[in-house]
C-alpha cells in the first residue's frame, strides 16, 4: 500500500475518533489526524520540505582561490 494512500486513511481515522470522542483528547486526535490527511491529499511531505529548509539555511563552504 503507498505511503501516500496509508497517510490519508490514518489521518482519517484519527479524524472520525476525535468526533466521535468528545473531549480535550478527542479534540486533540482530531486535529493531528488533520495533518496526515490533508498532506497525503495535497502529496506533500512535510520530512522532505524540513529538510529542503534546513538545507537552504546551511552555509556553504568557501571556495579556495589558487
Amino acid at each position: 500500500m503507498p505511503v501516500r494512500v496509508m497517510k490519508i486513511v490514518g489521518g482519517f481515522a484519527l479524524v472520525i475518533y476525535g468526533v466521535t470522542h468528545p473531549s480535550l483528547g478527542g479534540l486533540v486526535m482530531m486535529m493531528l489526524g488533520m495533518v496526515p490527511f490533508v498532506t497525503g491529499l495535497a502529496g506533500v511531505c512535510l520530512v522532505e520540505e524540513l529538510v529542503k529548509g534546513m538545507e537552504a539555511h546551511r552555509p556553504r563552504p568557501r571556495e579556495r582561490h589558487s
